[in-house]
């Protein structure tokens, strides 16, 4: 099973988690880092390498880790990225809620770090719509 870290600043990890926990239930994978806006680049890059080690100690990384963070360049995204190992350490940014209910769903389970990247990349993008006055409004399934 891959690990899942969530990497934002302040604390929308925890939110995000939060959020997806009460939706689709409570998922012993998900972690969260929270990165303080006013710390520097050299003590967050600490923080995420230890969240990543106390995951290979525990043996919870078995497939990999996948890191999600909010917004590419900023600074999560930049320390998350210095720790990337294709098909071992997956960086993923732009995270968002519905990415992080399908996580955890039942089907997440058996994918490998990368390929649980490439479909959560897609399901992120198929989450964001743009609502239009009178048109039908389709509910995605949070585990489809």
């Amino acid at each position: 099973m891959a690990r899942i870290l969530v990497v934002t600043q302040g604390g929308l990890a925890q939110e995000l988690v939060r959020g997806a926990h009460t939706i689709a239930g409570q998922s012993d994978r998900l972690e969260t880092v929270s990165l303080a806006w006013d710390e520097s680049p050299v003590i967050s890059e600490r923080k995420v390498a230890a969240a990543l080690e106390e995951g290979i100690q525990d043996g919870e990384a078995d497939q990999g880790v996948l890191i999600l963070t909010d917004l590419p360049g900023g600074t999560p995204f930049n320390v998350a990225a210095k720790f990337a190992r294709p098909g071992r350490v997956e960086v993923l940014s732009g995270v968002n809620l519905a990415m992080v209910v399908r996580l955890c769903c039942p089907g997440c389970r058996e994918r490998s770090v990368g390929e649980l990247a490439a479909w959560l990349e897609e399901k992120g993008r198929q989450s964001i719509c743009r609502y239009q006055p009178g048109a039908p409004v389709e509910s995605d399934p949070a585990c489809g």
